[in-house]
């Protein structure tokens, strides 16, 4: 006899692979006696067995293929060809009596059932898979539940499903389904139990959906049904919406459901009552401890006042429970906090070991800064010993000490401010020392102290020198930022002086900084050519242009090195990771940078390469060309000693505008290196249990990091440690949901709270924020949190997300406008919008969690405003504006291959010729700055 393809429902021993997802928890909850439906599994072996009889494996595998259509991959052309294989396909008779003996085993003649695909791959933690495959309801008679079965196996082929595992990274051919066949519960009422809320993450509160009829019309949304709020601990009713409750699926007679019109006035009646609820939220609470604790999704139906469980299974992506009393205060009363300059790198809460290892170097940096300027050499000593540092975080958010907060004052008209008068000595100063400083003196310290740790053999190295490594390259880069700040400032000052001025002599007309200042040749740029030049290679070959467009981001790398025809393009990948891979999404380097993982890169490349008519080229030829048109006409609106003045500002703001990308490029540069050390440190914390992954090391500070090296030596985990790391993580999670304050004040006394931005208007649709970018437009928005986010960048859309740093700069090629939470005029996005040529405004609070991708907004990046416009981009009637497509195409830059494994490299004799030609820079200078000032009268403001 064949091996046997029915188990009872009560199956002691049912596993995933056997009986699917939604079988094992079924099996859990009627093993341990509960109200569960009667029923049987028909196992996966039936399935296998199916394909296997009817040759249908390599057919499928054939068939399973992405057929790319324009920009878009689609699987319905090898859905429908699977579904005619099914079609033609038969089912062995042995195995149709097995199954029909099962039901008749039932209770009643012909009884109706609810027929459930199981697959192998769904329910669980991190994917649920839910609506993927099909479930039949009201099912009668021996063949119409074989065609059920049959039909729930097909449902296994469907485009969605395809689509779905296409996605996820799950191999097609791993997949196989079982089917559950229960009793039909023709419910009264039937609906979902969540129990925690999965919207705010609260584990405190139950939520309940419910309506009338079948449990399909709740689960697939067909229904605005009733919504009820439980506190988990007394079991009380906190809050109850009553939907509009039209309509109902209910069973059809004989065979399958129908939906049905609810009497009006039944529709604004509970669906529940107190004591249902109550019966509801008790049980669900005993299922929750069933399944070891876990927070659940329970599918429910109540039949003549009988309570039934129907599913239950983990509720995926829950949020971390809330975080209660959050207080933004200062850890010294009265003082003025911000989150500008060095905190805009850090968008998120901090990691422990970056915290406590990096502010401090930020610190010390600035102290080492002092020095230079002062003359004196002790200013570590100084630092070590100040009643406070100029960095601190709060609620894990970083911010910058700005001094005590001084009072409040009435509010007056005040006189405009005047720029400030320099000294020649002190402008030549700034504009020449603090350049030559930085590249000839800081940068190669820097890169040094990177290439010396770079050639440490990791897999060999003791754990205290992976640590020592660790802590230099944290303290390195904080040095170094100190240093590239210095250089940062003076294109900055140099900005606001000439915007200073548009705006004080030529209010009306609508001239910017941004619309004159060009950085193309910056190193930002570069990488965005160099990735077109990888672009341009992959669609100059059909079958690698297809694996692309067809392969989700997170398999690109792979599916090309498997590829007869990808080494080339591997191999600049490679490159191209080795030159760029450093440039961070957040300088907590917790967060991973490309090198350690280019999905966000790959996304980027994948968009491109399914954009044919996007260039750079011709981009940056039409930014180039708006930019001349816009100096010629600002040009010929100043005249006599206003263009002289004009000019002169224009001079110092262009003179050291690319200095800024450069010296953000190498900023966490350090991070590979040091990544690439911890993780090695973790996971051998891994292999004696300190550990449960290894970047838990990112959640230690060093001295617990040094506990746990001591205890390995001995073989001996430490579980405390293991439990910080578990409480740290979940914390850091939680303060994520949380939005700090642009400033931390002190309380007014009518306010005793203390005060943050608040960047909307009286018109809820209208906010306010800092203009940087020039122009207008009208969009859908694709709003972007992390670098995990980066394949849901829609083309042509506006970029709305917290912030920006160099390694986002790979969205803007495909952005129309720019809007962000945090950022300035001399911020990053703002530099990048203007070399793209796209409106921007930045530093709106909390935009990016308020708004959803798809919505429409409107930019005005002269005026500041961001509108958020009611209606679809259709409903709308917006055409999205794509790039102009040149005259001829011309090819792109050749790609720089690498000299050495080492991308970063300054030549001993261009320090030397940085140290040599010093004082005739200087000298240079001076005379310059003495025969303009001559000139142009009042100087730019420092």
């Amino acid at each position: 006899m064949p091996k046997e393809h029915v188990s009872p429902l009560d199956t002691h021993d049912a596993s995933l692979e056997v009986v699917g997802g939604k079988g094992k928890s079924l099996a859990t909850m009627a093993c341990a006696g509960m109200d569960v439906p009667t029923g049987f599994y028909v196992t996966t072996s039936a399935y296998r067995e199916y394909v296997a009889d009817n040759n249908l494996r390599t057919a499928i595998l054939e068939m399973v293929k992405p057929e790319i259509s324009g920009r878009i991959s689609s699987f319905d052309s090898a859905s429908t060809g699977i579904q005619t294989l099914f079609d033609q396909a038969r089912l062995r008779d042995e195995t149709i009596a097995e199954i029909c003996k099962a039901y008749t085993a039932l209770e009643g003649d012909d009884p109706a059932v609810a027929v459930r695909s199981s697959a192998n791959a769904e329910d669980l933690p991190d994917m649920s898979f839910a609506g993927q495959q099909d479930t039949y309801l009201n099912v009668r008679g021996e063949k119409a539940l074989i065609e059920a079965i049959h039909s729930c196996w097909a449902s296994l082929w469907t485009p969605r499903a395809i689509n779905y595992r296409h996605e996820m990274g799950i191999e097609q051919d791993a997949v196989a389904m079982a089917v559950v066949v229960q009793i039909m519960v023709p419910s009264d009422v039937s609906g979902i139990l969540f129990t925690a809320n999965p919207a705010t993450g609260d584990r405190a509160e139950m939520i309940v959906n419910a309506s009338f009829g079948l449990g399909e019309a709740v689960v697939g949304g067909y229904v605005a049904a009733d919504t009820f709020i439980v506190d988990r601990d007394s079991l009380s009713l906190k809050e109850t919406m009553i939907g509009a409750k039209e309509q109902k699926i209910v069973s059809d007679n004989e065979q399958g459901t129908r939906v049905e019109d609810i009497a009006e006035g039944e529709r604004n009646r509970s669906s529940l009552s107190d004591a249902e609820l109550k019966a509801l939220a008790t049980l669900a609470i005993q299922v929750q401890e069933l399944f070891g604790g876990m927070p659940l999704d329970i599918e429910w139906a109540i039949y003549n006042d009988k309570l039934w469980l129907l599913q239950a299974r983990a509720i995926t992506n829950l949020p971390p429970p809330p975080l209660t009393d959050v207080r933004w205060e200062p850890s010294e009363p009265g003082s003025l906090l911000m989150r500008n300059q060095v905190v805009e790198f850090m968008p998120g809460p901090l990691s422990s070991l970056f915290e406590e290892l990096y502010i401090p170097a930020v610190d010390e940096g600035f102290a080492l800064r002092r020095d230079w300027l002062d003359g004196t050499t002790d200013g570590l000593a100084r630092a070590a010993k100040a009643r406070r540092h100029g960095n601190e975080t709060v609620n894990g958010y970083a911010y910058r000490y700005f001094g005590p907060a001084k009072p409040k004052k009435p509010a007056v008209p005040l006189p405009a401010p005047k720029e400030k008068q320099v000294s020649i000595h002190a402008l030549s100063s700034v504009c020449h020392e603090w350049p030559r400083r930085w590249r000839h003196d800081k940068l190669p310290v820097y890169l040094a102290t990177i290439r010396h740790w770079h050639q440490l053999k990791v897999d060999s190295a003791s754990d205290e020198k992976l640590l020592d490594g660790i802590c230099k390259l944290t303290r390195a880069d904080g040095h170094y930022w100190e240093a590239a700040n210095s250089v940062l400032a003076v294109p900055r000052w140099q900005d606001q002086a000439l915007q200073n001025f548009l705006q004080k002599h030529a209010p009306d007309a609508g001239f910017t900084s941004g619309m004159l200042l060009d950085a193309v040749d910056s190193k930002t740029m570069q990488a965005q050519m160099d990735l077109w030049a990888i672009v341009r290679q992959i669609q100059s070959n059909n079958a690698l242009n297809e694996l692309v467009v067809a392969t989700p981001a997170q398999g690109i790398l792979a599916a090309l090195q498997a590829h007869e025809q990808g080494h080339e393009v591997v191999k600049a990948l490679n490159l191209y990771l080795g030159r760029y891979g450093h440039q961070i999404y957040s300088l907590d380097y917790a967060e991973p940078t490309p090198t350690q993982d280019p999905t966000p890169v790959l996304s980027a490349l994948k968009t491109q390469v399914q954009d044919k008519a996007y260039d750079p080229i011709a981009h940056l030829a039409q930014v180039n060309t708006r930019r001349r048109e816009a100096l010629q006409a600002i040009t010929q609106h100043f005249t006599g000693k206003l263009r002289w003045q004009f000019r002169w500002r224009l001079f110092w703001a262009q003179r050291f505008y690319a200095n800024r990308d450069e010296g953000q490029f190498y900023v966490g540069a350090a991070w590979p290196v040091l990544q690439r050390m911890a993780l090695e440190l973790g996971q051998r914390l891994v292999k004696v249990g300190t550990f449960k992954n290894a970047d838990d090391v990112y959640y230690l500070k060093s001295k617990e990091l040094l506990e746990a090296i001591e205890a390995r030596k001995q073989g001996e985990s430490i579980p405390a440690l293991l439990q910080k790391t578990i409480e740290r993580r979940e914390l850091r999670e939680a303060r994520k949901r949380l939005t700090p304050p642009e400033k931390i004040l002190p309380p007014s006394p009518e306010d005793k709270t203390s005060a943050a931005n608040d960047n909307t208007s009286a018109q809820d649709n209208m906010n306010q924020g800092t203009a940087v970018s020039p122009g207008k437009i009208t969009a859908e928005i694709s709003v972007i949190h992390s670098a995990a986010d980066f394949d849901r960048m829609i083309p042509n859309s506006i970029l709305v997300c917290p912030f920006t740093t160099p390694a986002w700069t790979q969205l803007f090629s495909h952005a129309v406008g720019l809007v962000t939470d945090i950022g300035s005029i001399t911020s990053h996005g703002s530099i990048v919008a203007r070399e793209y040529g796209i409106p921007a405004v930045l530093g709106l609070g909390d935009i990016s969690k308020r708004l959803v991708s798809g919505q429409v907004i409107t930019i005005d990046g002269d005026a500041g405003t961001v509108t958020i416009e009611e209606g679809s981009a259709q409903g709308l009637g917006l055409v999205k504006p794509g790039p102009a497509k040149p005259a001829a195409m011309r090819e792109p830059p050749a790609f720089g291959a690498l000299d050495t494994p080492f991308p970063f490299k300054i030549s001993k004799g261009e320090r030397l010729l940085g140290l040599i030609a010093r004082p005739f820079k200087a000298a240079f200078y001076r005379s310059i700055v003495a025969v303009v000032f001559l000139i142009s009268g009042p100087r730019p403001m420092l």
